[in-house]
């Protein structure tokens, strides 16, 4: 892998998630649509520059990194809350470091992901809706989740 100075996704995704309203945004859909944030931030770092990612990219991504999501990433974060109110204030914000650590390898493996993109315009939006649908389809929620889910996605496109 290469140094996470040379990963524009990273980069990218720091600047983004500075702003706290975006960071809200991201959280909001990872807690109440099951969305992965860096999925999200690879749409929009994609879309940033027109690259308009294919299905088949969606789904090299998200086979890419599912296994470390479940298998890492998640029970981190689960530990991680749970020791947000641990007695020694370290031990939390270690667990929230290594969290950070494990996003970060995430993140490179995406940046390093070959896409077979094309340009388009309003790429950063047609990548999510696509990403919105892929979460759609694992749901089969009712119309106002549906609704919802799209209205959260249209707000991270505010914050480019």
């Amino acid at each position: 892998m290469t140094d996470n100075t040379e990963n524009l996704l990273w980069q990218f995704s720091l600047a983004y998630y500075q702003q706290s309203k975006a960071a809200k945004c991201l959280l909001l859909l990872q807690d109440e649509y099951g969305a992965q944030v860096n999925i999200l931030l690879w749409c929009l770092w994609q879309g940033v520059d027109g690259r308009l990612i294919s299905v088949e990219d969606l789904e090299s991504a998200l086979a890419l990194i599912d296994k470390h999501q479940n298998n890492y990433l998640l029970p981190m974060r689960e530990l991680r809350r749970m020791l947000k109110n641990h007695p020694f204030d370290t031990v939390y914000k270690q667990a929230k470091s290594l969290e950070l650590e494990l996003e970060r390898w995430e993140q490179q493996a995406l940046f390093e992901l070959e896409a077979t993109s094309s340009f388009g315009p309003d790429a950063a939006q047609q990548n999510l809706l696509m990403y919105g649908e892929r979460l759609m389809r694992q749901e089969e929620p009712g119309q106002s989740h549906r609704l919802g889910l799209n209205s959260q996605l249209e707000q991270l496109l505010k914050y480019l």
